[in-house]
């Protein structure tokens, strides 16, 4: 019977342990999970230097948020995307430029090259996407037991009025449970 208390603390203990850790475990985008309210991410993106742009914001709609700061060390558009519970479920960067070789130079030496570098243990797959080359990574835990969510990097070129042309990367985090949940709560609408 003396023994049994700390048998049943130890239990209670492993098991908050591991309830805790999965709640926890989140994709990250710029150190930051992509879980949580948007007010509260955004609150973690100032921390960083990472502000809201009003003039895109007054033509976003209701479920994205727009920010402008440094993403690897380049000016960038970043934009959170969140539910109708405000809860956010992916996040981007995008760095554009007049010059194709800039962005060309940032994807391959600025980003896929430190990707690849960081996340060198999980499995990733090299597509196209509009006739240019992209990058997925899908990421799982340290245990590599659950998907966290995926990295896609891929380019783009937008061609504007009176022959002006900008090329764009564009680094998107996808959070596996909370853009899930979102698909859920779009599901709940059929």
């Amino acid at each position: 019977m003396k023994y049994l208390k700390p048998l049943i603390f130890t239990f209670v203990l492993l098991l908050s342990f591991s309830t805790n850790i999965d709640a926890q475990q989140h994709l990250k985008f710029m150190g930051i999970p992509i879980n949580g309210s948007i007010d509260n991410f955004q609150q973690k993106l100032a921390s960083k230097g990472i502000y809201p742009s009003k003039e895109m914001n007054r033509n976003t709609p209701f479920g994205v948020r727009c920010f402008t700061g440094r993403f690897t060390g380049k000016q960038c558009n970043i934009y959170v995307y969140y539910t109708d519970s405000k809860i956010v479920y992916r996040a981007k960067a995008v760095y554009s430029e007049q010059g194709e070789d800039l962005v060309d130079s940032y994807y391959k030496k600025e980003v896929k090259d430190m990707l690849d570098t960081k996340y060198a243990l999980e499995e990733s797959e090299n597509e196209t996407s509009d006739g240019y080359p992209s990058h997925r990574i899908y990421v799982t835990d340290e245990t590599d037991s659950r998907s966290l969510g995926q990295i896609v990097l891929y380019k783009s070129k937008f061609n504007g009025d009176y022959g002006y042309v900008s090329y764009s990367i564009h680094v998107v985090y996808y959070d596996d449970s909370n853009q899930i949940k979102h698909q859920n709560d779009n599901l709940d609408d059929l």
